[in-house]
């Protein structure tokens, strides 16, 4: 430290500013580092993972209602009824697509992409057992319609149901994930930017104690050089 106690004093106090300075730049950068961190995992929350759990759970609406008036269509005899069940059921599927974009707009995982294209193959299944009981249905063959719903078409929306319902679960689980980790990576942030803080300070105390001693040991020699005079 003899190059340290060589410089004047307005060299050394500049000297011990600059390194306080550099240390709580440090410790800003590791701050904004680590917060940076916290906030990806909570955006993944906000822009995938609750997305992907609406857009689920309105896909599991459309289809309970879609299978509500395909019974409803069967059962009932007046044409006019059959035809607002179809324009419900027309409106419905239209919304139900929608969501499946919302849906795919999130799919990033595998394990997503192969649950999601089980659950494409099983609608695919569902909707072609689903348009022969309307057919029946316009054909005013009610207790074949009706034989379809109550069987091949049960099967195969409950099926569906199962398949819209892990997809969900799987959602709620990476939600609840994501925020566990983002929860702990908060907590590790805070005790490493706390502890940093603390050394900091002690070390922003060292040199402002190292520096005034310096400056008085100075000073005294002055003094006593200035009374030998």
């Amino acid at each position: 430290m003899k190059w340290f106690n060589d410089l004047k004093i307005a060299a050394k106090l500049v000297v011990a500013f600059i390194a306080v300075l550099a240390l709580t730049a440090a410790l800003g950068a590791f701050s904004v580092v680590e917060l940076g961190r916290v906030n990806q995992s909570t955006s993944a929350i906000a822009t995938h993972w609750l997305p992907a759990i609406k857009a689920t759970q309105d896909m599991r609406y459309r289809l309970s209602r879609i299978r509500t008036y395909s019974i409803l269509h069967v059962v009932e005899q007046v044409p006019e009824k059959r035809q607002a069940y179809e324009r419900e059921m027309n409106h419905l599927a239209a919304e139900l697509a929608e969501d499946r974009k919302a849906y795919e707009a999130t799919l990033t995982l595998d394990d997503e992409k192969r649950s999601y294209a089980e659950f494409s193959r099983q609608l695919q299944e569902y909707r072609a057992v689903h348009d022969r009981a309307l057919a029946l249905s316009a054909a005013m063959k009610t207790d074949e319609g009706i034989a379809l719903l109550t069987g091949p078409a049960r099967d195969s929306y409950v099926a569906l149901e199962n398949s819209v319902a892990e997809i969900i679960s799987a959602n709620l689980a990476g939600a609840d994930e994501s925020s566990r980790h983002g929860e702990a990576l908060y907590s590790a942030a805070m005790g490493w930017i706390g502890g940093i803080l603390v050394v900091c300070i002690l070390i922003g105390l060292g040199l402002a104690l190292f520096v005034s001693r310096l400056i008085s040991g100075a000073l005294r020699e002055a003094v006593v050089l200035a009374r030998s005079v």
